[in-house]
């Protein structure tokens, strides 16, 4: 990733109806944000983002809403990373963001889980 300065998306999945799952979603794509932020990588995971903000304010999870705030941050970005924890390829918000950042020809890589 030679993206200094640009920002990387990072797209996995968080819905789930177990609590725990989500948790444990939010918690993996984090380290990895994480990560790729001590490599002066500047990365974007709407799951933390969103799930940081679901802790401030108790309301029900607004798919459109994640969705206008991925598409935004796609728009912003240089590429994409597919971060493969369990369940990615079932996720519904993972497959509309793969999608917008192939319409918008981004490169996509898919990246296994560091755990």
């Amino acid at each position: 990733m030679n993206t200094k300065d640009k920002i990387v998306f990072v797209s996995s999945p968080y819905f789930d109806d177990d609590p725990y799952t989500r948790e444990n979603n939010f918690a993996l794509v984090s380290l990895y944000i994480a990560e790729l932020n001590k490599k002066s990588v500047i990365a974007f995971s709407p799951v933390t983002y969103s799930h940081t903000l679901l802790n401030f304010k108790e309301e029900p999870i607004d798919l459109e809403l994640w969705l206008s705030l991925s598409k935004a941050f796609i728009e912003k970005s240089v590429e994409m990373v597919v971060y493969k924890i369990p369940g990615w390829n079932k996720d519904k918000m993972v497959s509309k963001e793969i999608k917008i950042a192939k319409e918008l020809g981004l490169g996509i890589t898919y990246k296994k889980t560091i755990i």
